[in-house]
């Protein structure tokens, strides 16, 4: 663990969107309320500490981040962690995949109705880019926006079903 893992209480709160009224899950052990802590060690305090209601009704932005990071421990557990399995692109998966100019095109297209491009249709651009990306730095570059908008959907779906 790197010392930038550690942040401070209020620092967690800030990046994770939730409010401590009461630290109470700081008292159990004396610990500080200003010392820094990795963020396992700060959800374990939170969850016996009072909170704000507004936490709790507010869908957190990073919930689809935290949700993915149960699910990569889970897939680990089942298959091992995949050190073996290839970073490049196989050529068959390429041949499924369409031009990038075609798909830029299409949400160009999209983006000019009245409804506009939906989720599903900039994930899949993104997708096209990073399958047909020239580089391995373009590709994570690409794939981490996938990240992004993956991240940016489920959210939005969170925040629709708390309406």
């Amino acid at each position: 663990m790197t010392y930038s893992d550690r942040k401070t209480p209020e620092e967690w709160c800030q990046i994770l969107g939730v409010q401590i009224s009461d630290p109470d899950g700081w008292r159990v052990d004396g610990k500080p309320w200003s010392d820094p802590i990795d963020e396992s060690e700060f959800h374990v305090r939170y969850a016996g500490s009072t909170i704000s209601l507004a936490s709790l009704l507010a869908p957190n932005p990073k919930q689809a981040l935290f949700d993915a990071e149960v699910e990569m421990r889970r897939q680990n557990e089942k298959w091992g962690v995949q050190r073996s399995n290839s970073t490049e692109i196989s050529e068959w998966v390429r041949q499924l995949i369409p031009t990038e100019q075609f798909v830029k095109a299409m949400v160009d297209h999209k983006s000019e109705q009245p409804e506009g491009v939906c989720w599903s249709g900039i994930l899949f651009e993104e997708f096209v880019e990073a399958m047909r990306s020239g580089s391995r730095t373009e590709q994570r570059t690409e794939l981490v926006q996938c990240i992004a908008v993956i991240a940016q959907w489920v959210h939005r779906m969170d925040l629709e079903d708390a309406a």
